[in-house]
């Protein structure tokens, strides 16, 4: 469906489930992140 054929609640609602998700990738990208800088420091570690 086109937004210009939503309603506004329609688009609010898609607006928040939107931001919820980006909340949800960015968690998953900092943990990601920090994992990652934690292989690298033992990997160090090991040579």
């Amino acid at each position: 469906m086109r937004d210009r054929e939503k309603t506004k609640d329609q688009l609010v609602n898609e607006l928040a489930e939107l931001r919820q998700r980006i909340a949800y990738l960015e968690t998953c990208e900092s943990s990601l992140e920090l994992n990652n800088s934690k292989q690298n420091r033992l990997i160090e570690q090991l040579r």
